[in-house]
């Protein structure tokens, strides 16, 4: 009998794995783009942090998708694990967002500030150190810029002055304490503030005069050398576009040169970062470089004349050029796609890209599509089918599914369509 229920196993298996690889695979497409939408009334952003993701579309709704963390618990209020993007509430009037490991930040276009998820460190400026699973609003003022690291946050009035909360433990806040800010704090008198972009444990800002600053965990020693108020990097003052990621800092020059630095530098750029640095490095010799993204040891920078390139680690093909170039890639190579993104994001180990057409697609780890819990190869080969067949994980696996190749994921403009925008809750 023992041998007769192996035999059936065994045989569920087979025809399971018979079932993935013939069945039709819809949203399997190759890579391909179509007419453009129609510009919509705010410009389309895309969020990610590990296993989680947020699509800002040019409609003004929220998006939300993956889920073996947290943070969709709190955008849906329960908790919810999926591959495919889900509605979050029924506004339409969200105009810029910003998520991290335990929260998120966003703003809407009237300049309202809006937090919800974890706020044990005050990362969401409410003065009880508990969980909101819905918007709240932050301060009463017009805010024109945001950022959230691991646990604090960062914003912009539209005064141009600078402002900081939450977890403060390496002076990331940089009021020049380590005690945690549960309110929105004024973090210099300066009111020249551009741009700011927070890492895990630190803060980045640049000024109306090109001069890039910095404050909280050294991204080099680890924490011997925090700062705990602003500082100057660099003495230059040419500075126009940043990006953080974990533990490194890209930027680019108006002169069009790429630079880095940071305790994981060397993930970022191997070719020409051999260890953590302190001082910026530059990134080749080019010097046509316009936009930078930064993943987690891996980044995506465009060039002016309109191309993508892709550096750093490769080991879950989060550099879309396939699993033949699973590990590292040591200098910037162009992408092997014709792509001009709506809006691009880079995770811990996964790339997101809405395309002009409306198109969604992904490729490295599929956010949603594994787990910390264990399963069986059943499960998983079940979940192959689900996924393929209905774009749904029926069960919970350890191994997410990793595309070497860019996945379609989703079609905004048939969402749209097949689903209309709720009217905006009052």
């Amino acid at each position: 009998m023992k041998k007769r229920i192996l035999g059936f196993g065994a045989g569920v298996i087979v025809l399971a794995a018979l079932t993935v690889a013939l069945w039709p695979r819809p949203g399997a497409a190759k890579f391909s783009i179509g007419p453009p939408l129609p510009p919509g009334k705010v410009t389309p952003q895309l969020a990610t942090t590990w296993d989680t993701a947020v699509l800002l579309a040019p409609d003004g709704s929220l998006w939300g998708w993956g889920g073996t963390q947290f943070q969709l618990t709190y955008l849906f209020g329960k908790p919810v694990v999926t591959q495919r993007p889900q509605r979050i509430g029924s506004d339409s009037d969200w105009a810029k967002v910003a998520v991290s490991f335990t929260h998120i930040l966003a703003l809407k276009s009237d300049g309202s500030l809006w937090g919800w998820g974890n706020n044990g460190s005050g990362q969401i400026a409410q003065p009880t150190p508990t969980n909101f699973n819905a918007p709240v609003r932050i301060g009463r003022e017009k805010w024109s810029q945001i950022s959230a690291g691991a646990s604090h946050s960062l914003a912009l009035k539209s005064d141009g002055s600078l402002w900081a909360w939450g977890q403060n433990d390496r002076g990331q806040v940089g009021d020049g304490t380590k005690s945690n800010k549960f309110t929105p704090t004024l973090i210099s008198a300066d009111r020249d503030w551009k741009w700011v972009e927070a890492g895990n444990f630190n803060s980045f800002a640049l000024k109306s005069d090109g001069s890039l600053w910095g404050w909280g965990l050294d991204p080099t020693t680890g924490g011997s050398g925090d700062s705990l108020s602003p500082q100057q990097l660099d003495p230059a003052t040419n500075w126009v576009a940043l990006s953080a990621g974990d533990y490194i800092l890209l930027a680019v020059k108006s002169d069009g040169t790429l630079w880095l630095r940071g305790q994981n530098a060397s993930s970022a750029a191997p070719d020409f970062v051999t260890g953590s640095t302190s001082t910026f490095i530059q990134v080749g010799p080019a010097r046509d470089w316009k936009d930078v993204w930064a993943g987690q040891g891996f980044f995506f920078a465009r060039k002016t004349d309109g191309s993508w390139w892709a550096c750093g680690r490769n080991d879950s093909a989060q550099l879309g050029r396939g699993l033949n170039l699973r590990g590292s890639v040591g200098s910037p190579r162009p992408l092997p796609l014709a792509i001009d993104p709506w809006a691009l994001a880079a995770g811990n180990a996964n790339t997101i890209l809405l395309a002009r057409d409306g198109t969604l697609w992904t490729w490295g780890i599929r956010l949603g599509s594994g787990t910390p819990v264990g399963s069986s190869s059943v499960k998983r080969v079940l979940n192959q089918i689900s996924t393929y067949v209905f774009h749904r994980a029926w069960f919970k696996t350890s191994d997410p599914i990793v595309d070497a190749e860019p996945y379609k994921l989703w079609d905004l403009a048939t969402e749209m369509r097949a689903r209309p925008i709720p009217p905006r809750d009052q």
